[in-house]
């Protein structure tokens, strides 16, 4: 097992499959399963991962950076996606890649046909989607923060199909989320409030 400050993770339970990027300084992208413990991408500092059935999404949060994908199966290098606007936190609902573009908008492309181009996704009630993480679930919802002038505003829950809000959460810029095939746990955190306060908070159904 690789120990480190983790900033971002995606877990495969029923594989137990693991990968997760260093936190600020700590460089490369870690692999954790039964059948591997690696490191690669050991001179990029990641920020963003997310697990599909094939690949391992990882982003750089830098204007204009490529979004690097990797086989999963070995940790190599399988190909790279370039349009995004910082792309930050990731997930993947089918074969549809979506990407939140810190300070910006949502994107999504197809993984399966890349030369499609990327898609923008219109913002919610004129505020943007943003921050550092985003989670989806197996029916399409993506939860994510709205991002109000630099500032994580609230999470909110919103369909992918149509980017309609459903629900909002608080003042959390921090949210994850796995589903099970009975209930779904939504968790957000804050966990620099000042002056000392750190709390996450767990939602479930």
């Amino acid at each position: 097992m690789i120990f480190i400050v983790k900033r971002n993770i995606d877990i495969d339970f029923a594989q137990n499959y693991y990968a997760y990027t260093g936190y600020s300084g700590i460089l490369g992208l870690y692999i954790t399963s039964p059948a591997m413990n690696i490191t690669i991408a050991s001179t990029i500092q990641y920020y963003g991962v997310c697990l599909c059935e094939n690949y391992i999404i990882a982003t750089q949060d830098l204007p204009n950076s490529p979004v690097d994908v990797y086989y999963r199966s070995n940790g190599t290098f399988a190909f790279n996606i370039t349009g995004f606007n910082i792309p930050n936190a990731c997930g993947v609902i089918n074969d549809q890649l979506y990407v939140i573009a810190n300070n910006s908008y949502l994107q999504s492309i197809d993984l399966t046909n890349r030369t499609t181009g990327i898609k923008s996704w219109p913002v919610i009630n004129g505020l943007n989607q943003g921050y550092t993480n985003m989670a989806v679930d197996a029916s399409g919802r993506i939860y994510t923060a709205l991002n109000v002038n630099g500032l994580p505003y609230s999470t909110i829950v919103s369909s992918f199909i149509n980017n309609t809000p459903l629900a909002t959460y608080a003042t959390f810029p921090y949210s994850c989320g796995k589903a099970s095939k009975y209930k779904y746990i939504f968790v957000a955190s804050y966990p620099y409030l000042a002056p000392v306060t750190s709390f996450v908070k767990i939602y479930e159904y």
